[in-house]
């Protein structure tokens, strides 16, 4: 299966390379970046590219005001696999900001909307 999604993402990469282009600029929204905390074997990734890659993981979290990067120090490249009640929680975190902010433009109680 892994092998499979790998070349699947190899594959696709151009069409990836487009859609981003086209998307135009990231709104300001709650954003959690989760990075892997271990670092990559050298054989599969040289220190210079898992360097690269850590800094443009700081820059997606960058991209909103409300962005934040996360490390997930047990893990590698995959820590919604090694790490999944990390990923869950912080993906509750971002559900209860959005939440708390549909409750806070809500005209009556208990009818909120998503600004």
């Amino acid at each position: 299966m892994l092998e499979e999604n790998v070349h699947c993402e190899v594959e696709l990469i151009g069409e990836t390379v487009r859609e981003v282009e086209c998307a135009g600029e990231f709104p300001d929204v709650p954003l959690a970046v989760i990075t892997g905390g271990k670092p990559p074997p050298q054989w599969l990734m040289s220190p210079a590219a898992a360097g690269a890659r850590r800094a443009h993981q700081q820059a997606l979290a960058r991209l909103s005001s409300q962005g934040r990067q996360v490390i997930a120090q047990s893990s590698g490249h995959f820590p919604q696999l090694s790490e999944p009640s990390l990923v869950l929680a912080e993906l509750e975190r971002l559900l209860e900001f959005r939440t708390d902010r549909a409750r806070a433009s809500s005209p009556e109680p208990g009818f909120g909307r998503w600004p």
